[in-house]
């Protein structure tokens, strides 16, 4: 899939300056218009994108996006430079995590007139420190590092990032706190729990039709 809307920069080998940014469009495809310089480049995309009026980013657990480069290049009247990320790359689940957003943005948009306020997921392949402690919504000074989804990378192989439901369904949580009023008191629960708090069990409920909902708009206008 393309990486849609996301930052791109055009960065100098020498000195890691950064010479040009731009976005890339729906379709994955960019443009970029640089000073005059002869010097040796790379293209590199990060995991931040801009979705109408929204910003969507997937941070590491430093509070720093990730980034993927392309081949350098020295720069000519007319240069393309294509990044590829395939699932062996250990950090390509941000960039499906941050495609999850802008669906989910998107779906958000087309319903409400609005974009979502900024969202950040807390992300990292496994085995990083900070990348087992599950897949949350959380808001509050007791959020590990700031208000956003954290998203399960652990060690043990079992990470969230390409669970698309997973995330879509934190993702129901976030835009149920922007757009309504959910009073969930939050919490431990599982499947097998039959003495739920009624606001929290409804709250689950909304998280879990919510990449129902979304899967409908992409078939019903034909996004898929």
């Amino acid at each position: 899939k393309p990486v849609r809307f996301a930052e791109i920069d055009v960065v100098r080998v020498s000195d890691a300056v950064v010479l040009a940014t731009t976005t890339t469009d729906t379709a994955g495809y960019y443009a970029v218009v640089m000073p005059p310089v002869w010097d040796v480049v790379y293209v590199r995309v990060k995991s931040v994108a801009f979705p109408g009026t929204s910003e969507q980013a997937v941070h590491t657990y430093q509070d720093n996006l990730y980034a993927v480069a392309g081949g350098e290049l020295t720069p000519s009247v007319s240069q393309g430079a294509d990044i590829s990320i395939p699932t062996t790359n250990p950090v390509s689940a941000a960039f499906n995590i941050l495609d999850l957003f802008v669906t989910g943005s998107e779906f958000v948009s087309s319903l409400a007139g609005t974009y979502p306020p900024p969202l950040t997921a807390y992300w990292a392949p496994g085995g990083v420190s900070g990348s087992d402690i599950g897949t949350f919504y959380c808001v509050g000074p007791d959020c590990p590092v700031g208000d956003g989804i954290y998203i399960l990378g652990n060690s043990g192989g079992d990470t969230d990032g390409y669970d698309d439901d997973v995330v879509w369904h934190e993702f129901g949580h976030f835009i149920a706190d922007k757009f309504s009023k959910d009073d969930s008191p939050g919490g431990m629960h599982s499947l097998t729990d039959n003495f739920l708090d009624l606001r929290l069990a409804w709250s689950e409920g909304w998280g879990d039709f919510f990449p129902l909902a979304i899967k409908h708009w992409l078939s019903t206008t034909g996004r898929n």
